[in-house]
């Protein structure tokens, strides 16, 4: 990576969207043929209620029939109007046009003349048009010879994963995903509806590949479908306003100890220190010039009071310590070549685990020999995102971001998949947590965002239960990650990094204070 902008935002998008088959952010298109288009799925905004739901028919196929009332709501009305008024204005006259005159004789338009009349008769039907009724879905594409050997072969690598995926809704999501970029759009279709019946959570809303499909009657169906499905939630209560709106921060530390929480900044290359209670913002950390990676994943080491950050930059990722009361550097760790150091998970006794989404590994550093090496080395991890230690730090969980969650046992250095029912969905998690019997999850991407608790099995290895903490909050603007303070769990509610469009923050963007929630988990 280099000192630019433009290149800490590519790498940022990556670190969220990467692989997602949302500048999030994973793996199932990781050999992406040249049709196959991804697009960050948390850039797409739910439509509201009533959004593309006015009635209305279509229009009939020729424009020389008269004008029947049922299609006086219709597109074709406009295309009628402005037929219309393009022959007054050539002097021509034809058939239709007494049917359009009389229909449009008992519009009270007195107050107008002449040209002035015409004029807003125009716009009032205009108006009147303006509901279309949603439409057919696009036909299919066709592709070219080399696209389509290219569109199978990509179908075909996606639908193998059916057979061992650990979560297969997520699977089937990019089934559909891989048809639409494909523009297959029947297919596309079908695939879908066989996930939203699951109710897993998921809103193709928010994946830009399926906008072809916007105005089609059956994907507004879905979207009705899928706003009745995730209904709010809400167990938020508000914890801190930080007026600094530019920092756009991916993770959040908090020290009990100063009750300073420690944001990093994906935009300026720093980690900020902020007051509780003064709601104010000073630099913690400045952007190294010999090192200036954008920053993502954040903890503190309460017993050596010590911040650990990851950096990542076009020549590869590290990790630094710093003092926490001083912002002295203790300490870099740092690998060179394909690598994004995401998120990090401490030991009580200093073990550090970070997790490399481009390499999909975990990386440890020893509290003995302070060296980095991979956990598990033959295993792959898709798109390792989230890590959390167990209450008892002998497991070790990572979210895979496109396919669940794996468990690692640390004294057998095993991996396992952590098994859930058919209708719970452990795709897509950014950030993840542990707790006492429990897991904690913030999921998105092309998921309706939500922080959801998953209740562990005694062994910890399946879940046995799910409940939805926060869903639809309005002040939801691309949660990411958050962290554990005692009997609360802290996230950023909108850290608008959105915004941010070629290392910019984007023209006319409207950018709001960070406000910080807080949900009491008490007792399992």
């Amino acid at each position: 990576m280099t000192a630019t902008r433009d290149s800490r935002t590519k790498n940022a998008k990556d670190a969220r969207e990467l692989e997602r088959p949302s500048a999030g952010r994973r793996t199932y298109l990781r050999r992406r043929p040249r049709i196959i288009r991804t697009a960050p799925a948390n850039k797409a905004r739910a439509l509201p209620p009533d959004a593309g739901l006015i009635s209305g028919t279509a229009a009939p196929a020729t424009i020389d029939a008269p004008i029947p009332s049922k299609h006086r709501t219709s597109v074709f009305r406009i295309h009628l109007i402005l037929s219309y008024y393009y022959r007054r204005f050539e002097g021509k006259r034809s058939r239709e046009d007494r049917s359009i005159e009389k229909m449009t004789a008992k519009v009270d338009v007195s107050t107008g003349t002449g040209c002035y009349k015409h004029i807003m008769l125009f716009f009032l039907l205009v108006l009147l048009s303006w509901g279309a009724p949603p439409g057919q879905l696009p036909p299919s594409q066709k592709l070219s010879a080399a696209d389509a050997r290219d569109f199978t072969q990509e179908l075909n690598r996606v639908r193998r994963l059916l057979a061992t995926a650990n979560d297969k809704g997520s699977v089937e999501f990019q089934i559909a995903r891989t048809y639409a970029a494909g523009g297959q759009y029947r297919e596309a279709m079908d695939w879908l509806k066989k996930v939203m019946d699951a109710n897993l959570g998921f809103d193709p809303s928010r994946d830009k590949l399926f906008d072809p499909l916007q105005h089609a009657s059956e994907f507004q169906a879905l979207l009705d479908q899928v706003r009745i499905q995730t209904p709010p939630r809400s167990h938020s209560r508000p914890a801190a306003v930080i007026q600094e709106s530019d920092v756009f921060p991916e993770n959040l530390a908090y020290d009990a100890e100063s009750k300073m929480m420690f944001l990093g900044s994906t935009f300026k290359h720093e980690i900020v220190r902020c007051s509780e209670q003064r709601r104010t913002c000073e630099q913690f950390v400045t952007a190294h010039k010999s090192d200036p990676g954008y920053v993502l994943g954040l903890k503190i080491h309460q017993p050596s009071r010590t911040l650990w950050a990851t950096s990542n930059t076009d020549a590869g990722a590290s990790l630094h310590q710093y003092a926490l009361a001083s912002g002295e550097l203790l300490g870099t760790y740092a690998i060179s070549g394909a690598h994004l150091f995401n998120d990090l998970a401490i030991s009580s006794s200093g073990e550090v685990f970070v997790t490399d989404t481009k390499e999909g590994a975990v990386y440890r550093i020893a509290t003995e020999d302070k060296r980095l090496e991979r956990v598990l080395p033959d295993h792959a991890f898709t798109a390792a995102n989230g890590i959390a230690l167990s209450a008892n730090e002998k497991t070790l969980y990572v979210g895979n971001f496109g396919d669940g969650i794996t468990a690692v046992d640390l004294t057998s250095r095993s991996a396992t998949p952590v098994l859930h029912p058919a209708n719970v969905c452990l795709g897509y998690i950014d950030g993840l947590y542990a707790i006492e019997g429990s897991l904690i999850a913030i999921q998105n991407g092309p998921m309706v965002p939500r922080i959801v608790r998953f209740d562990l099995s005694a062994d910890g290895r399946a879940i046995v239960d799910m409940r939805i903490l926060e869903r639809r909050n309005p002040a939801f603007d691309g949660i990411t990650t958050g962290t554990i303070t005692g009997s609360k769990f802290l996230y950023v509610a909108n850290p608008q990094l959105d915004k941010i469009v070629n290392g910019k923050i984007a023209s006319g963007a409207s950018l709001a204070p960070l406000r910080v929630l807080s949900i009491e988990l008490g007792q399992k």
